[in-house]
């Protein structure tokens, strides 16, 4: 990864969906200095805008089609649930937009075929956020297994407990509705 300079150019970037991952994605793009969210979408614009006020972004909306119209944003990162990834994620690069979308890509290998394919064809990143890999617990593992401080490994198991980012308080909570189709 490229460490950031203060003359790097300013990408714009748009988070879609308030909930949990849409918090920790929040402070990610915080951290990255030369990423600015400048719209956050939600399923209903109350949710959206106490967002928004929580994280220092004005721009918001219930439709995250506002985002997509909009030629400033280069990138989304879906942050929804499951069952919307793919129409979303296929409505941003159809618009032309960088997407990173949360796992699963899709609901189906068929459909996360055709994303790889629309992407490809539209010269746009389109990727699956993996938010573990960097983690400095499962980045020790990495090194203790890389360096053969475990043994072979026959067959591995790991439990993880949501326990927050490191934000300001944000009252907006994660979601704990079922996850269906309701962004679309």
């Amino acid at each position: 990864m490229q460490e950031y300079t203060p003359n790097m150019r300013r990408v714009k970037t748009a988070v879609i969906g308030t909930g949990f991952m849409g918090r920790v994605h929040s402070e990610a793009i915080r951290r990255l200095g030369n990423v600015d969210v400048a719209a956050v979408a939600a399923h209903r614009a109350e949710e959206a805008v106490a967002f928004g006020q929580a994280i220092g972004v004005e721009r918001t909306t219930a439709d995250y089609r506002e985002i997509l119209a909009d030629p400033k944003i280069e990138a989304v990162h879906i942050c929804t649930p499951n069952a919307v990834h793919y129409p979303m994620a296929k409505a941003a690069l159809e618009a032309g937009k960088a997407v990173l979308c949360e796992k699963p890509l899709s609901m189906s290998a068929k459909e996360a075929q055709d994303m790889v394919a629309l992407a490809e064809s539209k010269n746009l990143p389109n990727c699956v956020n993996h938010n573990l890999r960097f983690y400095p617990v499962v980045q020790q593992i990495r090194r203790m297994i890389e360096a053969g401080e475990l043994g072979t490994s026959w067959l591995s198991k790991a439990r993880t407990r949501r326990i927050g980012c490191s934000t300001r308080p944000i009252t907006t909570g994660a979601s704990r509705r079922p996850q269906t189709g309701r962004f679309a």
